[in-house]
């Protein structure tokens, strides 16, 4: 906000170019906050390792936050598989 407490207003080539700068940055590897995911079987093997949750439900489609629960512990499995964070 402004000193005069209205929102800045940004003008559609100021979005535009702001936007062509972003993009393809900060997804997947080059995301500093992202943490690597490792997705098993049940039977415990190996199927995939993930960039991050955001990958894996852009790629997939599956539950953002049916993931994150298995990954905080709160459910043993999500989609069929277990996933952990990679260490």
């Amino acid at each position: 906000m402004s000193a005069s407490g209205r929102k800045k207003v940004l003008t559609e080539k100021h979005k535009e170019r702001v936007s062509a700068a972003l993009k393809g940055k900060y997804l997947g590897r080059d995301n500093w906050n992202s943490k690597a995911v490792m997705q098993f079987t049940i039977g415990g093997e190996l199927v995939r390792e993930w960039y991050g949750v955001a990958a894996i439900c852009r790629e997939t489609g599956y539950s953002l936050s049916s993931i994150y629960a298995c990954l905080e512990g709160r459910s043993k499995y999500s989609h069929g598989y277990l996933w952990k964070y990679k260490k």
